[in-house]
């Protein structure tokens, strides 16, 4: 049967498409597969409407609706064509460029969230932190835990607060095609990426953020033969710096060396004090290093963390062919 181009129009105007968000689509690809998603879709409106197209004639490309794009008339449409032509599933006209385009654009208000909240989650979490005495390991780890933590919560809360502003003002994102995932999720966590790049240069100037290296200071200054107090250690680390001794030469045991021997063994110096406690103060010294040289050479900072950022982006790319819609190999190539 033969119909003019106003017909074919008005009934390509007359099919409203299926609503999926990112969550739903996602969720009945997994559970379904594609083929058998877009076998289901084109059964559901082809009804009432086989004169203009049923699922095979999609499949082979001689359905009447195909003639409203005369440049692909003929043209077999697969899965995902039939996925996008019955829902609100976008293919950006199969441009992988403006896929990723829309990731960074959708995904920038949300990032920009996130990386405000993860700043002043971690400044709330460091006010906190300095209330709590460095009196012995366990308190140090709480006050680790507290600025790291301040930091993750407030990107999650920063996140979720701008992304729903984002969603009531421009509407929820609609889903994309599956061939161009890979394309919209590069561009999701460049901007992602780009909203940390801060991050290096608002590290910590100074050391005892954590407590650790005071902490260790203070166990040393009990070791002294003269040490009257009263010092912000707990009872039992005051005990444990004021009996440490140093290791008998003769005993055959080996002190903070890595293995040399058939028997030797690995051994902390007590006198240094808690092993863990040295770890988190390395840490410390560390992270100030860190800030001080991103802030000495701001340009080398940013091309290394934007070339991280890329790298990361880019991966998307590659988990999609690799792993397609695996949110583990998503963040291990990461």
């Amino acid at each position: 049967m033969e119909f003019t181009l106003e017909e074919l129009e008005n009934k390509a105007s007359s099919i409203k498409p299926m609503e999926f968000t990112q969550e739903t689509l996602r969720k009945t690809l997994g559970e379904h597969g594609l083929e058998k998603v877009a076998e289901d879709l084109a059964r559901t409106y082809e009804k009432g409407n086989e004169d203009f197209f049923t699922y095979e004639t999609l499949l082979d490309g001689t359905a009447p609706i195909l003639k409203l794009a005369p440049d692909e008339v003929g043209k077999p449409r697969s899965f995902e064509d039939i996925l996008v032509m019955f829902s609100n599933t976008r293919d950006f006209k199969g441009s992988g460029t403006s896929a990723f385009a829309t990731g960074i654009k959708e995904k920038a208000v949300p990032a920009i969230g996130m990386g405000a909240g993860a700043f002043k989650g971690a400044q709330a979490g460091a006010r906190l932190a300095a209330i709590i005495p460095p009196i012995g390991p366990a308190p140090i780890l709480a006050k680790g835990a507290l600025i790291l933590g301040g930091g993750l919560l407030g990107g999650i809360f920063g996140d979720t607060l701008f992304r729903k502003a984002d969603d009531a003002v421009f509407g929820e994102d609609a889903p994309v095609a599956p061939s161009l995932k890979g394309a919209y999720n590069a561009g999701e966590t460049l901007a992602y990426g780009g909203s940390m790049l801060w991050a290096p240069y608002r590290l910590p100037a100074k050391e005892g953020f954590f407590g650790a290296t005071r902490f260790l200071d203070n166990f040393q200054r009990a070791r002294n033969p003269n040490f009257v107090g009263p010092i912000q250690l707990s009872s039992k680390m005051l005990k444990r710096a004021q009996s440490a001794k140093k290791p008998d030469s003769k005993s055959g045991e080996i002190y903070e060396t890595l293995f040399t021997g058939q028997k030797a063994r690995f051994k902390p110096d007590p006198t240094k004090g808690p092993v863990n406690a040295r770890i988190l103060a390395s840490l410390e010294k560390g992270i100030v290093k860190a800030g001080e040289s991103a802030r000495a050479n701001p340009l080398i900072t940013a091309a290394i963390e934007g070339l991280a950022v890329a790298g990361a982006s880019g991966s998307n790319l590659v988990s999609d062919k690799l792993f397609p819609d695996s949110d583990v190999a998503r963040l291990g190539l990461k």
